[in-house]
């Protein structure tokens, strides 16, 4: 169950185009519920769950920590199911994690080590 931050409606799924003010929300809580949902229950195709599986994924947090770039390096995990997985993702405003970012804090840390922080 989740409420619009909007009007205050209660709603049955994790996000909704609310039927009063027709505002799309997401609460916290319902994000850290969504990302301890079963990938089964993600309605992905039969070969992207079971090489979610094969990777050893069973959960959204668990597939949040992986990048694009992780999934394309998978054997048998192709271009369409990882299109599969980011649409649902973003479906839910979850998103896979950025290889760019990755590589900036390894920069930042890296600065930081050689300047003896």
């Amino acid at each position: 169950m989740i409420t619009c931050c909007k009007c205050g409606v209660t709603h049955a799924s994790f996000v909704v185009a609310c039927t009063v003010c027709t505002q799309q929300t997401i609460t916290r809580n319902n994000a850290r519920s969504f990302r301890a949902t079963d990938i089964e229950d993600l309605e992905l195709s039969v070969r992207a769950t079971t090489g979610l599986r094969n990777l050893g994924i069973t959960t959204v947090g668990e597939l949040l920590q992986w990048t694009v770039l992780d999934l394309c390096r998978c054997p048998n995990f192709g271009a369409r199911s990882r299109a599969a997985v980011q649409e649902v993702l973003a479906r839910q405003q979850c998103y896979l994690r950025d290889e760019s970012v990755i590589a900036h804090m390894r920069r930042v840390a890296s600065d930081k080590a050689q300047r003896g922080e």
